[in-house]
């Protein structure tokens, strides 16, 4: 009889255990969603994939992107930022070269400067990465423009020779598709996103890594939030 109990009682801390750890696993794959604005479907994808690529379990893979998801959407001015959105009230302003524009809060979004009145962007989802005019892309008041330095802390721009390098990889990628992605330092896609787009071309064109995290991927407020980029102006 003691046997028996005793097994009984094992069994069920097993199952309440499961239990624990199958909404766990639910409770912080709906954060990411939340923060990333993803699907689940993406998100679980996401999570395959990178425990495949690391040789880890699942769930260890889901606990890194986890922690990468919440730290890179917790700066003073993000309550949750996405990889891509479009559409605001005001016209973008013009800059120069190889800044770039940033729209931090629910709709965190990054687009290059690939002159001082044209603009490169991934938009989002159901888009491609293109080129307009500054003027026809309309963004949030609170959206803001900075350039690019080759030093931490730098309030100069990058040289004209990365400047170029950096525009002509950004616009190498126009016509590519939007991508859904929590691993997105890999620059030999054939789908970007906002950020991808971005850090990729600054690391490719640069060799910069614009980039506020050590995580697995690198968001709108990872590239704003780096070192290397010094605040210009806001779009009012």
């Amino acid at each position: 009889m003691k046997k028996l109990l005793t097994f009984i009682c094992l069994s069920l801390a097993m199952i309440v255990a499961s239990t624990s750890s199958i909404f766990a696993a639910e409770g912080k794959i709906e954060e990411m969603m939340k923060r990333t604005g993803y699907p689940k479907e993406v998100i679980t994808s996401e999570i395959e994939k990178y425990a495949k690529k690391e040789n880890i379990s699942n769930a260890a893979a889901e606990s890194i992107l986890y922690d990468a998801v919440v730290a890179s959407t917790s700066y003073e001015d993000d309550s949750i930022s996405t990889y891509s959105s479009s559409g605001g009230t005001v016209a973008l302003l013009n800059s120069h070269r190889s800044d770039l524009f940033y729209t931090p809060g629910g709709t965190g979004h990054v687009g290059l400067y690939s002159t001082s009145e044209k603009i490169v962007e991934a938009p989002g989802a159901g888009y491609v990465v293109t080129e307009k005019s500054a003027k026809n892309k309309k963004v949030a008041k609170t959206t803001k423009i900075a350039g690019v330095s080759s030093t931490l802390k730098g309030k100069t721009r990058i040289s004209d020779r990365k400047q170029q390098d950096v525009v002509g990889f950004a616009r190498g990628k126009i016509g590519s598709k939007y991508a859904y992605t929590l691993d997105n330092k890999s620059c030999g896609n054939h789908d970007y996103n906002c950020s991808q787009l971005l850090y990729c071309a600054y690391s490719i064109g640069a060799w910069i890594y614009v980039d506020a995290s050590t995580d697995a991927f690198v968001t709108p407020s990872d590239i704003y939030h780096s070192d290397y980029v010094f605040y210009i102006k806001t779009v009012k």
